[in-house]
């Protein structure tokens, strides 16, 4: 996979949206008693296996939704030296401001997490990557930084830039195959949230019992989104009800409108990557015309994609399914232009770019789920 990735153009397209619109000065249920620290607990333990056991116990897992949590990356690097160790705190979705709430609201439980990563893996350099148009978020590393030597990373925020894929590329010049591990490099991308969690675990003590959740249901009260601590494994109709938001008739979206699903607000519960949720009226079904080949799927693509020549395949394949031709859906998945479905990072914007509202990046992910599990049975 990394040779053939290596001989096309990849990284490529995306679009930039700016920093966010909205610049929040707090976390809801985060009272200024939590920012302090109280009674720290005890050292973290000298060897990695006795931590990735630590973090289980506290029931810090996967924190964000296309990262792997901090104890699998820890269990693939094993005894190695880390090359590099990065914080992402670049937005993962448009108007997201996670990251930025909480280097404004946390900082001292972020710094504290992240310097007890690098006393377990010992990389050559920390980097903390920013967008470089924050200039908020960019004062507040600056002024955390001047006891410490990370090395503050001003990047162009071209969503999807954030997914790891994408960071490992940019950073590193280094091809990650999408769904992997940055460990795979020898490089290590950890989010926000998991320094802040950690970090309240060795200065108060606590388990990672809540999360922040950025919530965007507009209301005259709240035109804006808001940043909450949830309940992990907490009903989603109930945080919605003790957040006085209504779910009659409305659309709950979990992580992105772009790249996020549509859940069932009675029967989904919070999860330890929950990062955002979204409430809006149910929007009018449009109906796709036929492709005039514009281009704009292609042309913003960050993987240099052609995202309808995957959407034909895709179709291609379902019609074969439902004529029970087995051998000709084995044929066509086992195929080099198939295969590309599985550089498809899922950002959503061949989607969101196209006038004729084709079902493109919902098509190339079926495919590549399809591709998937072709090479596993073979």
């Amino acid at each position: 996979m990394i040779g053939y990735l290596t001989g096309r153009k990849r990284m490529k397209g995306g679009l930039y949206f700016g920093p966010p619109g909205w610049a929040p000065m707090e976390i809801e249920g985060l009272s200024s008693v939590d920012k302090e620290a109280g009674k720290a607990a005890e050292a973290l333990p000298e060897d990695r296996q006795a931590l990735i056991g630590l973090l289980e116990s506290i029931g810090l897992g996967k924190t964000n939704p296309t990262l792997p949590s901090l104890a699998e990356q820890l269990h693939e690097l094993g005894a190695r030296r880390l090359r590099a160790l990065v914080l992402n705190l670049l937005p993962t979705q448009p108007e997201f401001a996670l990251s930025a709430a909480l280097s404004e609201a946390a900082i001292q439980d972020v710094l504290a997490g992240l310097d007890a990563i690098q006393k377990h893996v010992h990389a050559r350099r920390i980097i903390v990557a920013v967008d470089r148009h924050d200039w908020r978020l960019r004062r507040s590393w600056r002024r955390a930084n001047r006891a410490r030597q990370y090395v503050i990373t001003k990047l162009l925020n071209r969503y999807p830039q954030a997914h790891p894929t994408m960071l490992i590329w940019t950073l590193f010049a280094k091809r990650l195959p999408v769904g992997r591990s940055p460990v795979r490099v020898n490089r290590m991308i950890i989010d926000p949230v998991t320094c802040w969690a950690l970090g309240r675990y060795v200065r108060r003590g606590e388990r990672f019992a809540r999360r922040p959740v950025q919530v965007f249901a507009p209301s005259r009260a709240h035109p804006d989104p808001r940043l909450v601590l949830a309940e992990i494994g907490e009903s989603l109709s109930l945080l919605c009800e003790r957040l006085r938001i209504p779910l009659l008739n409305r659309q709950v979206i979990v992580n992105g409108l772009l790249s996020g699903e549509e859940v069932d607000p009675v029967h989904f519960r919070v999860g330890p990557d929950t990062e955002s949720i979204t409430v809006r009226d149910k929007l009018i079904a449009e109906r796709p015309s036929p492709c005039f080949a514009c281009g704009w799927c292609v042309d913003v693509c960050p993987t240099s994609l052609n995202p309808v020549n995957l959407l034909d395949l895709a179709e291609r394949a379902q019609n074969a399914a439902g004529g029970t031709d087995t051998p000709a859906i084995g044929a066509l998945l086992h195929t080099r232009e198939a295969k590309e479905s599985l550089h498809c990072v899922g950002c959503g914007l061949c989607s969101y770019v196209c006038p004729t509202r084709l079902p493109l990046t919902q098509q190339t992910l079926r495919l590549r789920n399809w591709v998937v599990s072709a090479e596993q049975a073979s």
